[in-house]
């Protein structure tokens, strides 16, 4: 047990769900916890308390009637007078650990570290290795984003490739510390109606990103046997990014619109348990990825899972024990797993038992406080040195 302050910091919110069983993890071995970030939230802190700190304006009600343009520069600007609260901030407050999760306006996040750092050891959560997502950005954004795991003191990331990558970006392979995802846990859903059939629901959770290989799936089920197929229903339920508009009209060509629900829209925080409860496998056609958050909320849900041999996927699941693992890009392979988790329903049980122990023990959040601890300790003693 601790009684040191840790300072975990998401200026936009981009992680809500593990900003808070990070906090609450952490609160629960002991530390005093403050979670500095901005937006609404779902997620009901504990055992931690959670600062509003960025974004009054454009978070508020007057953000929504602004012009994107004017949205965009009026979020620069309170960017900065956030981040200049935050030092000050942290300055009366004196935590012994401050953790950013994200750094999201790197041109200014960077230089400021160096005022950060001097008030306790600066660790940073590199969630993707990828700034920006490979979103369109400026090119100085893109340079400063590089920048941003040199100049923390210790840097923490998910998988063994995300490492990898930041080795040969420069970062100090010593500098750099491999602690996985938690498992996420919605509350789950009681009362809902058995499942008398015997259809087979295979459940597709997240954003719809052209990476995350819907068109696969797609492909994948067409491929499928007609007495496999018409024994199936494949539920993709999240938020497109751009229309889905293309992606229906290949499933109505390939004739199996008869397959296929389309949940598209954003998924209410109390409804997320249900699609997992309901459904019988969970599969992530991903062609790449680091660490997936959908991944680890599927979890303790017990479902098998197909997935890619990609980022996290490839850390956590292991082919044959708690699903299948396939080749990206590979629709028949996707097809030919599908298949034979759909028609074996005791082996799909045990992998699903499998799964439920991955997330009460490999990736708890007790466990993974504890990593972090001993991560903190470490940077405390090299600041020390």
């Amino acid at each position: 047990m601790t009684n040191d302050r840790v300072a975990v910091i998401d200026p936009s919110n981009f992680t809500p769900p593990y900003n808070h069983h990070l906090c609450e993890g952490l609160a629960d071995t002991g530390w005093t916890v403050k979670l500095f970030t901005s937006g609404k939230t779902n997620w009901i802190p504990k055992n931690y308390e959670r600062v509003q700190a960025f974004y009054p304006v454009t978070e508020g009600y007057v953000g929504d009637d602004l012009p994107e343009k004017m949205q965009m520069l009026v979020k620069g600007a309170e960017h900065v007078i956030g981040m200049l609260q935050l030092v000050n901030h942290l300055n009366r407050w004196d935590p012994d650990i401050i953790h950013f999760q994200w750094l999201p306006l790197p041109v200014v996040d960077v230089p400021l570290m160096h005022l950060i750092e001097r008030i306790a050891p600066t660790i940073l959560t590199v969630h993707d290795s990828t700034p920006f997502q490979g979103a369109a950005t400026s090119r100085i954004q893109r340079l400063m984003a590089r920048k941003g795991p040199r100049v923390v003191d210790k840097v923490i990331v998910h998988t063994e490739e995300t490492k990898d990558k930041l080795v040969d970006a420069s970062v100090p392979q010593a500098d750099i510390s491999v602690i996985p995802h938690g498992v996420i846990r919605y509350p789950m859903t009681d009362h809902l109606r058995t499942n008398t059939s015997d259809e087979t629901t295979v459940l597709f959770f997240g954003n719809v990103k052209p990476y995350k290989g819907v068109d696969i799936l797609i492909d994948a089920v067409a491929r499928l046997p007609p007495e496999v197929r018409q024994k199936l229903r494949v539920v993709i339920a999240g938020r497109p990014h751009g229309s889905a508009d293309e992606l229906k009209q290949k499933s109505h060509s390939l004739d199996i619109n008869a397959s296929i629900t389309w949940e598209l829209g954003y998924i209410e925080h109390e409804h997320v348990s249900m699609y997992f409860q309901r459904s019988d496998i969970v599969v992530f056609p991903y062609r790449h990825i680091d660490q997936s958050g959908a991944l680890m909320t599927a979890l303790p849900f017990g479902k098998p899972i197909i997935a890619t041999e990609v980022g996290g996927f490839e850390d956590v699941l292991t082919d044959g024990v708690h699903g299948r693992l396939v080749p990206p890009d590979n629709a028949d392979a996707l097809s030919s797993a599908l298949a034979d988790v759909l028609t074996d329903n005791h082996r799909r049980a045990e992998m699903g038992d499998a799964v439920v122990e991955l997330a009460d023990n490999t990736y708890s959040w007790g466990r993974i406080a504890e990593m972090t601890t001993e991560m903190y300790r470490e940077a405390q003693h090299d600041r020390r040195e």
